[in-house]
Formats: structure tokens, C-alpha cells, sequence
């Protein structure tokens, strides 16, 4: 099997990458529009092509010259809050790059699709959201709307050609090399100015947050199984913004004047609350994962470590 990875140079990706080569997957083909910034290791044992997914052409000449049977699809807007203000960094990174997929996957005899979604497709939700999920999924945010989306389209053309359909509902995602979220805000803010520190909403939101490498352990063992299965993941507690925004200061040995918003949501599109029934994936799963207090302090624990 030759897998390829799109965004696979992403903080996610990386991890992945990884994760497989550590379990003995080397020659992964890795495409990705920035390629500058993977790792020497991962450099070594892969195969790098820098190119964007929208471009139709290259990528059936990627899938066709390297022998692609399976991908696994990363490449998306990874930052939610950038879609309130430009519509574009979903539409085109999130939801074009599942439909060129779509149609390459059709005509090229790929086997086996791999798609990382995500929670906001859930929209607000006052309950934990089940496995068995079967209320109408009504996403707030253009991220929402395309990962949705994405899901719809794969899963049809998986029905239709027979296609192994693999995908993960990701929750907050952090660990180390961060590249944007809460804890990679909070980072450089303190740098900025460690005596004020500014938060979006009011503190209260709370969701629960993954450590990367549980979750690069998840995708392997999910992809490995080689069975079609649409799963939400996430470890079974929650954290709340104010926790980590306290925790983060301890890490970083700062007592600011913390400012909080008077609304419950961060910008537009935020979803404040939001909670994954566990129990049945993680019998799935076969794994056993970090809390999200702990995810959030083994993160910090690298990006501010204490002498």
C-alpha cells in the first residue's frame, strides 16, 4: 500500500508521519504548499512534494506516478476562527481539496480514504454529542459547513466504488509544535506582554482538548484495522478556557491581570460548549488516552518548560 498524506507538513501531519514510520510505514508520500518546515527526520524516510491539492492536474500526476492506492486527507483551514472573516479558507482548502479528492479517488481506483473532520460539524449542542448521533448536525462556522460537507461527499463516493471510508471527528488538537489555538495564542500574548493578558470570551467555554500523539495512535490503529467506521474521538473529560489560561500562567511562572469578554463566545462561529460520549469509541479504539488536563499540561511542559 503507498499512502499519500495531504498536509502532511501540518502540526497534525507531522505528528502522523511519524507515528506510521515509528510502526515500520516508510515512503509515505507527503504533499503539502509548504514543505520548508518538516523535520530532517521525517525528510529522510518520506517522499516531500510541494503542491496544492486544488491543482486537479498535479495531483492525478502525483496519485498515477507514485503509485497511490490510499490517502489519507489532512489539508484543510487548520485555524476555525480565520473562516469568520474569509469564507475562502474553508471553501477552497477544505471543502474543493475533499471534492478534488472525491473525483481523483473515482477515476484512479483508489481503495482506502482517510478523512480528518471535526466537531464543529455538530454545531451547539447543550448534551454530550453520542456516538450513535442522530439529530440533525447544523454547524455554525464555514470551518463546520465544509468539514460537513466533506463528510457527505466522501461517504457517497466510498457507497458507490466501493472505497474503505475511514474518519475521525477531532476535538481541540494540541501537543508539541503547536501552530495555532488557544494555548499557541495564550503563548504569544505572554511574549508580547507577560503583566496583561487578553482572552476571547468569558472564560467559561469548555471542551475537551487531545494530546497529537494519542491521537496520531488512534488514526494508526483505525487506518490498520482496514474497516470502514466514522467515529467522534476525544478524551472523556472537559477543561475549561479559565483552567487553562491558569494553568498556562503557572507554566510560564507569570501572575498577569487576566481580561476576560462578556460574551460566551470567542468570535463568530465559536461553539462554547461542547462534550463526546466516550465509552463506545474507546472500546473501538483500543487505546488509552491522555485527560485534557493532562494533554494541557504535557504541552506546556514543552512550549514553557520550568528550569
Amino acid at each position: 500500500m503507498t499512502i499519500l498524506i495531504t498536509g502532511g507538513a501540518g502540526f497534525i501531519g507531522q505528528h502522523l508521519v511519524r507515528q506510521f514510520n515509528k510502526n515500520g510505514e516508510n515512503g509515505i508520500v507527503i504533499l503539502d504548499r509548504d514543505i520548508s518546515l518538516v523535520d530532517s527526520d521525517i525528510a529522510n524516510k518520506n517522499i516531500l512534494i510541494k503542491s496544492d491539492v486544488n491543482d486537479f492536474k498535479l495531483m492525478e500526476k502525483t496519485i498515477k506516478d507514485n503509485f497511490i492506492d490510499s490517502i489519507i486527507h489532512l489539508a484543510a483551514n487548520s485555524d476555525i476562527k480565520t473562516g469568520a472573516t474569509n469564507s475562502n479558507s474553508d471553501f477552497r482548502d477544505t471543502l474543493n481539496t475533499s471534492l478534488i479528492l472525491s473525483e481523483i479517488a473515482r477515476l484512479n481506483k483508489i481503495r482506502k480514504i482517510f478523512f480528518a473532520s471535526s466537531s464543529a460539524i455538530f454545531g451547539l449542542r447543550e448534551q454530550q454529542i453520542m456516538s450513535n448521533d442522530d439529530l440533525a448536525k447544523l454547524p455554525v462556522s464555514f470551518y463546520g459547513i465544509a468539514k460537513l460537507a466533506s463528510e457527505k461527499i466522501f461517504e457517497q463516493i466510498a457507497k458507490e466504488y466501493g472505497i474503505t471510508y475511514q474518519c475521525l471527528r477531532f476535538p481541540n488538537v494540541i501537543g508539541p509544535q503547536l501552530t495555532h489555538g488557544l494555548i499557541y495564542d495564550l503563548k504569544n500574548k505572554i511574549a508580547a506582554n507577560s503583566n496583561t493578558l487578553n482572552v476571547l470570551g468569558d472564560g467559561h467555554q469548555s471542551k475537551p482538548f487531545m494530546h497529537v500523539d494519542d491521537l496520531t495512535s488512534i488514526i494508526f490503529n483505525v487506518w490498520k484495522s482496514d474497516i470502514s467506521t466514522v467515529e467522534n474521538i476525544s478524551p472523556a473529560d472537559n477543561i475549561s478556557v479559565r483552567e487553562i489560561v491558569e494553568l498556562t500562567c503557572k507554566a510560564f511562572q507569570i501572575s498577569p491581570e487576566v481580561n476576560y469578554e462578556e460574551k460566551a463566545f470567542g468570535w463568530v462561529g465559536d461553539v462554547p460548549f461542547y462534550s463526546y460520549e466516550t465509552s463506545k469509541n474507546l472500546v473501538v479504539l483500543k487505546t488509552n488516552i491522555r485527560t485534557s488536563v493532562q494533554a494541557v499540561n504535557d504541552t506546556l511542559r514543552v512550549i514553557a518548560p520550568i528550569p
